[in-house]
């Protein structure tokens, strides 16, 4: 004889439920035995924990175990305290059947008494069991997730860990942390990085809520994650916001906009190394178009600006020197009194009129199950939903630049633009170079070191993409 139990959910991970069940199935063994006046042997006891019938793809290892011991022959009874414990499904009920009525094994319950598997009748009041339980079980499931899609359409908290940037009830916001999510977002905007975010949170010991570090994926779905604006999802679909007067840590628009950017098919999602310096990948070789990087080489261990392609004729120059010298090139710019001529004008869009465009278009994609139900050509609303999902797209582009910022706007009209220079992020600063200029830099021959020669202009080619110096 032998004894299994299982139990869908432990919470508390002490075993608790399959305890109870084994010492019930032991009780149900002694009264066979007394009924039987026999001797009841147990000879071993399968238990899985916390697996649930709707995890069809978490194997059971213990009763996989003891399906092999019935199939050995080494068991002639299995006592449960239900059916639904041993079959998850008719599948398993099938299986489950066949074999112990191949090695003639009867099974007893606690609650749903005996069932003679060796014959028609046993297999079919199982059978009738395993269906209601699993009607159950599914009832069950069903009015679970349509409670927890209307406590999101009203914007209640539905459980889980706790999100970055709030607190445990995933609804207040912690702006300790929440501070790191807008700024974030404000340099996806000015067209920083997500992996120099996820390097400086590293490195200032900033710990994701689990006390790890983070990566460039989850940081990522931190940015665009919904309920920074307030927008609350049910399995990825927007099903409503949070109460008014709730605090959100972005607005709206910048959190279509920071989607609309992390989400672009086009942007790298494997960049390499974050750089470290201003001309990483900015600054082009003339020979080869190569972007350049940032190395060190020789003895002195010079850090030096360097083709990627490398060889002989490639861009080659001291990195210190360069760095200052466009630095110097591009705040005299800054400086001047046209200066604001520079700023890049938006797209004039109102980001309101976008969004409620957007949620029109949502809505008409919506009511084509509808319309679908009501007879209408399968074919037609396949064609018309492909160009609503175009449209879309197309208008979440739109949002992006209605509410992406020009990076210049961060130092243009600052009292002083080398202090302001100075304490922008990195990121900030690579993207004003981006906007401002382009720098093709060529190897120098003149018998020095690979600093190049004293005139710092030498080898390069400087354009400026907005204005005329």
């Amino acid at each position: 004889m032998v004894i299994y139990c299982r139990i869908s959910s432990d919470r508390t991970g002490a075993g608790i439920g399959v305890e109870t069940q084994e010492e019930l199935c032991r009780v149900k063994a002694a009264q066979l035995g007394e009924q039987l006046r026999a001797a009841v042997v147990i000879v071993a006891v399968f238990t899985d924990n916390d697996i649930s019938a709707h995890q069809r793809r978490k194997p059971r290892k213990d009763y996989r175990r003891m399906l092999e011991m019935i199939r050995a022959g080494a068991a002639d009874m299995v006592i449960a305290w239900h059916t639904d414990r041993l079959f998850r499904n008719l599948t398993e009920l099938e299986e489950y059947s066949d074999l112990c009525k191949a090695a003639e094994v009867l099974t007893e319950t606690v609650k749903s008494g005996g069932h003679n598997m060796s014959n028609a009748s046993g297999r079919m009041v199982a059978g009738m069991i395993g269906v209601a339980a699993k009607f159950e079980s599914e009832h069950k499931a069903e009015n679970v997730a349509k409670a927890k899609r209307k406590n999101a359409t009203e914007g209640k908290f539905n459980g889980g860990p706790r999100a970055f940037g709030f607190e445990a009830d995933n609804e207040t916001v912690r702006w300790s942390e929440a501070i790191e999510v807008a700024n974030g977002v404000a340099l996806i905007l000015k067209g920083g990085s997500v992996g120099s975010q996820v390097t400086s949170l590293n490195e200032r010991g900033i710990t994701t809520p689990r006390g790890g570090k983070w990566q460039v994926t989850d940081w990522k779905r931190v940015l665009i994650r919904p309920r920074n604006a307030g927008i609350k999802t049910y399995k990825g679909e927007e099903v409503g916001r949070v109460p008014e007067g709730t605090e959100t840590i972005v607005s709206e628009p910048d959190h279509r906009a920071v989607c609309a950017i992390l989400n672009d098919p086009a942007r790298r999602t494997t960049p390499g190394p974050t750089p470290k310096w201003l001309g990483s990948l900015i600054y082009q070789c003339d020979p080869c178009d190569s972007p350049m990087i940032c190395t060190k080489q020789g003895r002195r261990a010079n850090l030096l600006y360097r083709c990627r392609a490398r060889g002989v004729g490639h861009g080659l120059r001291d990195a210190v020197s360069l760095d200052a010298f466009i630095t110097a090139q591009v705040l005299d710019r800054l400086s001047r009194p046209d200066a604001a001529s520079l700023l890049r004008k938006g797209s004039g869009e109102d980001v309101g009129v976008l969004l409620a465009e957007k949620a029109a278009l949502g809505a008409q994609l919506d009511g084509f199950g509808v319309q679908l139900a009501n007879g209408l050509s399968a074919r037609v609303v396949a064609v018309a939903s492909a160009e609503i999902e175009r449209k879309l797209e197309a208008l979440d582009v739109r949002i992006a630049a209605a509410a992406t910022v020009d990076p210049l706007a961060a130092i243009i009209g600052a009292d002083d633009v080398y202090e302001r220079w100075t304490s922008l992020h990195l990121d900030v600063r690579k993207s004003i170079l981006r906007e401002l200029i382009s720098l093709r830099v060529a190897q120098v021959y003149h018998g020095t070191r690979a600093g190049g020669p004293e005139d710092p202009m030498s080898g390069l080619t400087l354009t400026w993409k907005r204005g005329a110096v």
